[in-house]
């Protein structure tokens, strides 16, 4: 849990109108004891369709792995067993796939101006060892 949400949830628990839980059932006003009723109605409210509360967690793994969290932190926030589901759950956004293929592309001019230094340091040797034997 980040420092926001918690620092966020300890003004609640110390907000003296918030009852014994931060989130309470509007039906019952107790504890929440099943999350997926909520969020269905929240998406349906939202005009959000085929999303389901797992798909959070595969998108906020794609997110971190695009911040740059190590896929063993990931694992371990998500509580999987192997690197091997985490990388089920990391999708690469459009965006990333378009950094990606401008990188690519971008190597070949990379090595285009590498290969023409290396010809133009190559002749300014060759000039100077002919300059040497003269």
């Amino acid at each position: 849990m980040s420092r926001r949400v918690q620092t966020i949830l300890k003004m609640l628990c110390e907000d003296a109108t918030t009852s014994e839980y931060v989130f309470t059932s509007l039906k019952t006003g107790s504890k929440i004891t099943d999350m997926k009723k909520g969020f269905v109605s929240a998406c349906r409210d939202a005009g959000i369709v085929n999303f389901t509360f797992h798909d959070l967690r595969h998108t906020w793994s794609s997110r971190a792995a695009e911040m740059g969290v190590p896929e063993h932190v990931r694992r371990d926030i998500l509580g999987h067993s192997s690197s091997s589901i985490t990388g089920d759950y990391t999708h690469a956004s459009p965006e990333e796939m378009e950094r990606a293929m401008e990188a690519v592309a971008d190597y070949s001019q990379l090595l285009s101006k590498s290969s023409a230094k290396s010809r133009q340091n190559g002749i300014q040797r060759r000039s100077l060892q002919s300059a040497a034997v003269v």
